[in-house]
Parts: C-alpha cells; sequence; structure tokens
C-alpha cells in the first residue's frame, strides 16, 4: 500500500527546502534541515516498543500423507511450489523501518521481502517456513530486500520485483487489483526458470498463491469511484484468476480478505509521533484516511472494503470444479481490529500505516490456522497474543 507519491514528496521536500541556499553555505543548509524537522513534531522521537512475542510454530511433520491428485486434496506436505502476490503488504514495505528521518529517506524505504507473513524465508514466523516443515524440498520464499522506486528517477513506474531477492514473491508496492495479471506473468517467469534449474516441474508439482490485494483500490475509493468500485474489484479480480488459471498448472489460490482501514486510523490516532507524520510527511499515502479525510469517507471505505469481501467470496465460488485450479478464501482479516494492548505495535514505525515485523508474524499465524481449517469453522478474527497453532494430521487438506 506505499504510495508512489510518496517518495515525490520527499524529495521535493528535501530539494526545495535543502538546496535553497548555496551548497557552500553549511551552516544554512543545517537551519534548513532543522527547519524539515521542525515541521514534523516528534518525528525524531522512538516510539515505544515493547514488543510482545508470538510462539514458535510448534507442530511436527506427520507420515503416511496422501499423494495428492488434486488442488482439492492437498496436504501441506503435497505442496512443493509456494507464492505470493499483492501489494506492498507482500512486498514487506517499511516492516522493519525506523522512525523517519529527512536524512535517512533511502534506508528506510525497503521491502522486507525475507520477512513477509506468506512468503518470507528468513523468519520463523512466516507461512513459507511453516509449509517447509512438512516439505523441505519447497521452492518459492523471498530471501532479500528491495526499493519501491524505480531507476533514472521514474518514480511514478510500479518497480518489477528483482528476481534474485524475491523469488516467487510477486508483490509491488502500489499494486491494485488490475495489476494482478502483470505479477502472474512475473511468476511465470520465475517458476520456468526455477524449472531450467531443475528445483520444480511446472507441469507436475503443486503450487499454492497467496493473494492479498485491494488496498490500494480502497484507499482512493472516496475520491476514485471508478478506481474503488466493489464491481471494478470484483471484474479485475475473476480477470486475474482466469488468467493464473491459463498460465500456472496445478495451482491453490489462497485469498486473504481485506480488513478495515478504519482499524489502522483509529490505531495511528493514538499517537502524537503517528499522527504528526500522517498529516505532514505521508498525507497522500491512502489518501482516504490522510489529506482526504473525513468521518464518512472512512466509513465509506470500510463499507467498500466488506463489498469487496463478499465479492472476493462470489468470485472464489466460480473455480471450485478443476484437478487442476482452485480458489480458497481465508477470512481471517475481515473482522479484524487491532486490540488496544497492542496499539501502535502493529504497524510499522516508519509511517504508522503498513504492518509492522510484530503484525506479519500474528498474521502468518491467523492465515496458516484459517488454511487448514474447515470453511464453516474459518475465524473471521484473531487476538496476536492468544493466537495457538492448528497443527494438521496426515489427513488434513488445504481449504
Amino acid at each position: 500500500m506505499a504510495n508512489k507519491f510518496v517518495v515525490i514528496l520527499l524529495l521535493a521536500l528535501c530539494v526545495s527546502q535543502i538546496f535553497a541556499v548555496s551548497l557552500p553555505d553549511k551552516k544554512k543548509i543545517r537551519e534548513q534541515v532543522n527547519g524539515i524537522r521542525d515541521k514534523v513534531k516528534h518525528i525524531g522521537q522512538k516510539m515505544a516498543q515493547d514488543l510482545p512475542t508470538i510462539p514458535n510454530f510448534n507442530c511436527v511433520p506427520v507420515t503416511n500423507v496422501p499423494p495428492a491428485t488434486s488442488v482439492n486434496q492437498l496436504h501441506p506436505a503435497n505442496v512443493k511450489v509456494l507464492m505470493a502476490a499483492g501489494d506492498s503488504i507482500t512486498a514487506g514495505f517499511a516492516m522493519r523501518s525506523t522512525n523517519f528521518n529527512i536524512l535517512k529517506i533511502k534506508q528506510n524505504l525497503v521491502e522486507y521481502r525475507p520477512y513477509v507473513f506468506s512468503i518470507g524465508a528468513n523468519n520463523s514466523h512466516t507461512l513459507f517456513n511453516y509449509f517447509q516443515v512438512y516439505n523441505p524440498a519447497l521452492v518459492g520464499g523471498s530471501v532479500g530486500y528491495s526499493y519501491p522506486i524505480a531507476d533514472k528517477h521514474d518514480y511514478m513506474q510500479i518497480v518489477v520485483p528483482p528476481p534474485g531477492e524475491s523469488v516467487l514473491n510477486a508483490g509491488e508496492s502500489g499494486a491494485i487489483v488490475s495489476d494482478i495479471k502483470q505479477q502472474v506473468d512475473y511468476l511465470v517467469a520465475q517458476l520456468n526458470n526455477l524449472e531450467s534449474q531443475g528445483k520444480l516441474s511446472v507441469a507436475n508439482d503443486f503450487k499454492v498463491l497467496t493473494l492479498l490485494i485491494g488496498a490500494n483500490n480502497l484507499c482512493v475509493a472516496c475520491v476514485d469511484p471508478e478506481k474503488g468500485s466493489p464491481d471494478n474489484y470484483e471484474a479485475n479480480l475473476r480477470d486475474a484468476l482466469v488468467y493464473a488459471k491459463q498460465k500456472i498448472p496445478r495451482l491453490l489460490v489462497s485469498i486473504v480478505t481485506l480488513f478495515n482501514l478504519s482499524t489502522v486510523y483509529n490505531t495511528f490516532q493514538t499517537s502524537s509521533y503517528c499522527v504528526n507524520i500522517r498529516k505532514n510527511v505521508f498525507n497522500k499515502e491512502c489518501a482516504c484516511i490522510a489529506k482526504d479525510y473525513t468521518p464518512e469517507r472512512l466509513a465509506q471505505v470500510d463499507e467498500y472494503g466488506q463489498i469487496y469481501n463478499q465479492r472476493i467470496f462470489k468470485v472464489a465460488s466460480e473455480f471450485q470444479n478443476d484437478d487442476s485450479f482452485t480458489v480458497k478464501v481465508q477470512p481471517c482479516t475481515q473482522d479484524f481490529v487491532i486490540p488496544q494492548s497492542i496499539g501502535t505495535q502493529f504497524l510499522s514505525q516508519y509511517d504508522c500505516f503498513h504492518p509492522s515485523l510484530f503484525a506479519n508474524e500474528a498474521i502468518s499465524v491467523a492465515l496458516w490456522n484459517n488454511m487448514i481449517t474447515a470453511p464453516s469453522e474459518k475465524k473471521t478474527t484473531f487476538n496476536p497474543l492468544q493466537e495457538d497453532f492448528v497443527c494438521p494430521t496426515a489427513n488434513t487438506i488445504l481449504q
């Protein structure tokens, strides 16, 4: 959900303020930098971070798992390839970034792909690592960092993730639902590349793709009815799934529902640092809860988000009768509200908007539990402090 305009805003601010004086005049430059800092009170402060811990994955491998012949009968041990698609949440934007500092913009404009809840390979609390317990030969986990800005100062362009770091994490900061077909193309190219290295079989191996998309559509819904409309979301989601079905065999798509953006807004309102950073620096990032905010618009965005979720279920129901392609819905985030006891610890220290490392770890537990639970028993929310792992038996299937 990182807004493409954030980079423009910050760079313009730097250039206009710092280079308004001659470069040799260090005193004036220092005064200009201090002036920028003064405009955003508390930006230099550290938010208190006494983070709770997520329990370690305590499920163990199981034996006698039957071989799979259909994507509708997959045990975690049957999955050879894990993939992810989506926006800046899936890219891991600002997850581990520190408090905003005008002099350290690039150091904090980072996508922390190795720690993403669905696909990160360098953190024990990710879906990739849970699946790997059941298939140590699992392929796809993202292992490196990336930047959500294009080369040659083309800051308006969505950046294709670097394959070496992202592997099968196609998430792109700024992506909307109509961008998912492009991400499918990226995944197809990487699948073919990994097959050429002897790491997988595109035709024969079973694959799971976690998809979380729509927040950037919601973020402009209050000012761009076409881009934010539920009908637009539904049509583009269906189009992307049809495209994935045509391009990738033996694929289970697991769609994560959207959460209400009001829970993010209400949480960052409790911190003076967050209020100032959202007002003065990141006021174009998700404009409907920033510069374009009104209570009525926030309510509209939440309403649209719930309609998006209804459309996710509707579209998913259209892909249930094929042994090589299916779509499952994971509603673990649908009714989620950030607990007051956690507050801004759930959000990035950098922009008080994207999920923090702790949030990614908590979401990974809720998602895992959803995926191995029958649809009628799936939870639509979770408590990050009280979520225990559900462990599969030999007969458990992904649902």
